[in-house]
């Protein structure tokens, strides 16, 4: 129902076509915070103070299984 409101949607694309999966406004939150460049660690952080029910664990399992996070690297100690 569009009276409702709107609903965030994730829309990616692997070999089998097409996928679009609702997700939380917290996953979108923490997902835009790694888009602009954020750390793992900060785009936690600062989704963690903005949206305290998120949920680090099941985003990774989530976002790693649909491909949408593909490449990591570890930051050497500074």
């Amino acid at each position: 129902d569009l009276a409702d409101g709107g609903d965030n949607v994730l829309v990616t694309r692997n070999e089998t076509g097409v996928q679009v999966t609702r997700i939380s406004p917290d996953r979108l939150f923490w997902l835009q915070q790694l888009q602009h460049g954020a750390t793992l660690g900060a785009a936690c952080e600062i989704t963690l103070s903005t949206h305290p029910e998120f949920d680090l664990t099941g985003a990774l399992m989530q976002e790693v299984t649909q491909g949408v996070l593909i490449d990591f690297s570890v930051a050497q100690g500074e």
